[in-house]
């Protein structure tokens, strides 16, 4: 078997050098937040006429909305006339880019073209953004349906949920209390005005991480209504659930459970985990990985450091 030169072996340990530095940029996976989460699509339908060009106003509707999510993580418009006006809006997570936003917000016309084909309303979410809109008839008829004044999920309108069941929660003790005083330190959070850009407000407490996401013309009062009925769902829909997510008409609430604790010991504002895909789990993975080959990295570098330095000393003695 030949032997590495002093030279073959310096290569080698310089080219390892750029290697190690970069597995933990290699190995921290992206948040997937185009991924596709929900559709409600109106089953009624508008038939387009000279009259009424719906579909063209809301073709103008998605070019404006998808032109300023590349500015702006929130925006609401209307186009159209009082025959075939139509009314949107889009959010974006406030942990995007303004061009994570864009790409975001740009994918759902062409979703909603899919699934809500001539439909007077639909909402698409995606993993870090929704986009919404309605007619003009569809809008007042809502207005009639739902009650004045009323609070709750009445109020707000369920958009979806999705929970998460777990047999083990039975063996958690204590779990519905402890998930349900992290609630309360994210609803205080909320109506105490701490929530981050785009009305976002995340917290660790104890071991859950919980999450609530809020439209950001939504003062603190009623983000914290929102944000309240929407735990309410929770707790009657999902009482077994160690991770989930609701989301109502204007904000939204995620929860996860870390077995063996993990979150902070009260509540700590908006500098905690990510709920999204890709988030705290993966990235804690990500850098333990991370370190073990960085120290296997170390260790080889340092053999070849010793067996460059024995060569050397061997040519020496040859002279």
């Amino acid at each position: 078997m030949g032997t590495f030169s002093p030279f073959s072996l310096l290569v080698f340990s310089v080219v390892l050098g750029f290697i190690i530095p970069c597995t933990n940029g290699l190995l921290k996976p992206s948040a997937n937040y185009t991924a596709f989460v929900y559709n409600n699509c109106s089953s009624d339908t508008f038939t387009d006429s000279d009259e009424s060009p719906h579909s063209q106003t809301l073709s103008n509707l998605f070019d404006e909305l998808v032109s300023h999510s590349s500015r702006s993580k929130f925006y609401k418009a209307t186009v159209g006339d009082s025959l075939s006006g139509v009314s949107g809006r889009f959010l974006c997570n406030a942990a995007l880019t303004d061009y994570q936003c864009h790409e975001c917000i740009a994918r759902i016309p062409e979703i909603s073209h899919t699934l809500c084909s001539k439909s007077i309303a639909g909402k698409i979410r995606l993993s870090g953004c929704y986009l919404l809109y309605e007619t003009d008839q569809f809008s007042i008829r809502k207005a009639e349906i739902l009650p004045r004044g009323g609070g709750g999920v009445s109020k707000y309108g369920i958009d979806h949920k999705n929970c998460e069941v777990s047999g083990e929660v039975e063996g958690i003790e204590g779990f519905e209390e402890k998930r349900d005083a992290a609630f309360e330190a994210l609803e205080e959070g909320v109506v105490q005005g701490r929530e981050g850009q785009g009305g976002r407000y995340q917290t660790e407490y104890g071991p859950f991480m919980v999450e609530a996401e809020c439209d950001t013309d939504l003062g603190p009062c009623d983000c914290g209504q929102c944000v309240n009925a929407a735990v309410e769902v929770v707790k009657e829909d999902c009482p077994q659930s160690v991770t989930g997510e609701v989301f109502l008409d204007q904000c939204s609430v995620r929860f996860q459970y870390f077995y063996g604790g993990g979150g902070g010991i009260g509540g700590v504002g908006g500098n905690g985990g990510n709920l999204y895909p890709g988030g705290r789990g993966d990235e804690e993975t990500g850098k333990q990985i991370a370190i073990v080959l960085g120290g296997a990295g170390a260790l080889v570098l340092g053999f070849l450091f010793l067996m460059l330095l024995r060569s050397c000393g061997r040519k020496d003695e040859d002279c």
